[in-house]
């Protein structure tokens, strides 16, 4: 087997986490593999060119669910690796018709699975509705990391102040909860530096452009973005790949999630202490968000406690795990 086909889904509404962590597995192969993502037409420009600068091969189709679009692409034996929740049990079965192997990465377990193997990192223990034959790769010890995260999961992490915070909330912000946090952040005078991240950079720099405690970014690459969350001492962000990354760089994290997908990665994170939780975010204020830092300014013990839970998460060796892994679907 010499390919392997990721079929990602990214647009405004479901943002780039799905890229970003088939991303962060096709970065551990494409040395080994010749790895090739099949995107959607009208995927934003900075999303091609973030893939070409790694793996660098990208091709555009209509319509990455049309099965018919794939059979000219997808061979016997190649490997397909779906992230997105619009490849359901019946695309999965029309695609075992092509005699390929399947990976999903998956965040919800209801749903039956017809795949080779599932790659869940939810902290959160599911049991899956697979045949029994399916090979897993569950929890954090299978973190999809980029590189710059990877190599960072195993260092340690202290606090000893909170001056400067790291907002985001993703590609996607329908309930613009990058503004309601930072407005409450402005509140307590402790805080120096206030960096959002966002792909709603112009809505977002015209609310705080007379701002001096704030800065506003887009686009940043993952070393740019690993130094920024790094050097946080505190993050405000949901419950979404985004938090693998938050807590391998050793940030403690205020964490809720507004969406269904993001409850499992949310419920692992609190359980095992990674995340000071917030719960379900969709109707957050900014006096909620206020609420909730004026507690952590209370104690910062409990951030301190969240950086030890947090360098409990990572074992290291992950890329020789996935190898590993991959090996054995490949051998199926």
């Amino acid at each position: 087997m010499s390919k392997i086909y990721f079929l990602a889904e990214a647009n405004e509404k479901v943002g780039y986490g799905h890229v970003f962590r088939a991303m962060a597995l096709a970065e551990m192969f494409y040395k080994i593999y010749d790895c090739i993502f099949l995107l959607r037409k009208g995927v934003p420009k900075f999303i091609h060119t973030y893939i070409e600068s790694k793996v660098k091969k990208t091709i555009v189709i209509d319509n990455i669910n049309d099965k018919a679009k794939l059979e000219s692409f997808i061979k016997p034996n190649n490997l397909i690796v779906l992230d997105g929740y619009s490849f359901n049990s019946e695309f999965q079965l029309g695609l075992k018709t092509l005699d390929c192997k399947i990976i999903l990465i998956s965040d919800f377990s209801e749903q039956p699975k017809h795949v080779d193997a599932i790659i869940d990192h939810s902290p959160e223990k599911k049991k899956y509705k697979s045949n029994k034959n399916v090979l897993m790769a569950l929890g954090p010890k299978y973190s999809l990391l980029r590189p710059i995260f990877r190599n960072m999961s195993t260092e340690p992490g202290s606090l000893n102040s909170i001056k400067k915070c790291f907002v985001c909330f993703g590609g996607a912000d329908p309930y613009e909860l990058s503004i309601k946090a930072t407005e409450a952040l402005l509140l307590f005078e402790e805080i120096e530096n206030i960096s959002i991240v966002t792909q709603n950079y112009e809505k977002i720099n015209k609310k705080f452009k007379s701002e001096t405690r704030v800065k506003i970014y887009t686009n940043l690459t993952e070393i740019k973005m690993a130094k920024l969350m790094k050097e946080s001492d505190l993050a405000i962000a949901p419950a979404s790949t985004l938090l693998f990354e938050i807590c391998a760089v050793k940030t403690p994290i205020l964490s809720g999630y507004f969406t269904d997908n993001q409850k499992s990665i949310y419920n692992g994170m609190a359980n095992i202490g990674a995340i000071f939780p917030i719960g379900d975010i969709t109707v957050f204020q900014k006096e909620d968000f206020k609420k909730n830092l004026t507690e952590i300014f209370k104690n910062i013990e409990i951030l301190k406690q969240i950086i030890e839970n947090q360098n409990k998460m990572f074992s290291g060796s992950i890329k020789e795990r996935y190898l590993e892994f991959i090996g054995k679907v490949i051998a199926k």
